[in-house]
């Protein structure tokens, strides 16, 4: 076999992944917050999606409340996004946080969680399903305490012990958005 024939393949190192994505000066990945009249729905649809493993219900964003926060890179791709909503007491619940396949394990989630977690520090719940070990094992790194209803792990980041029932009682009642 000649050298003409031969294909090469790199691969980048893990520490090079997010070289291509807006940086702030301290290298952390610039997010940018979005309303959902500024976003491709479609694409964001599609994002969900492929993220989840399942269908996004067909009325989720027109049941989104208009000061829904949409947290994504900057680069305009729609390969990440948080979705967070203002609940009672001007608590914030993350409805989602989803990562393209391609884009899994790149640190665009950790990102993203971290920028989420800072704009909101009257507090920040979120849900994920007692099935999903891994998700819960990470989320847990990143909440103050975490909490078991019904089939939900329910994560508390700066949130007050008084309101702790609340937030469980709205995770629970939720709708699942996802069909599988």
């Amino acid at each position: 076999m000649s050298q003409d024939n031969l294909s090469f393949i790199s691969f980048p190192k893990p520490s090079e992944l997010l070289k291509d994505y807006p940086k702030r000066e301290n290298n952390s990945l610039e997010i940018g917050r979005y309303t959902k009249n500024q976003l491709n729905l479609t694409n964001l649809e599609a994002l969900i999606n492929s993220s989840f493993g399942g269908r996004l219900l067909n009325n989720y964003f027109s049941n989104l409340t208009e000061d829904a926060d949409f947290y994504m890179p900057s680069s305009g791709n729609y390969e990440a996004v948080g979705i967070v909503v203002e609940t009672f007491n001007k608590i914030s619940y993350m409805d989602k946080l989803a990562v393209s396949p391609y884009s899994s394990n790149q640190g665009l989630g950790d990102s993203l969680l971290n920028v989420i977690i800072g704009d909101n520090p009257s507090g920040l719940f979120w849900r994920a399903n007692i099935q999903n070990k891994e998700l819960i094992e990470w989320y847990a790194s990143k909440a103050d305490r975490i909490k078991k209803v019904g089939n939900w792990a329910v994560f508390f980041k700066n949130i007050q012990d008084r309101i702790e029932e609340q937030c469980l009682n709205y995770a629970k009642d939720l709708k699942p958005s996802i069909i599988y």
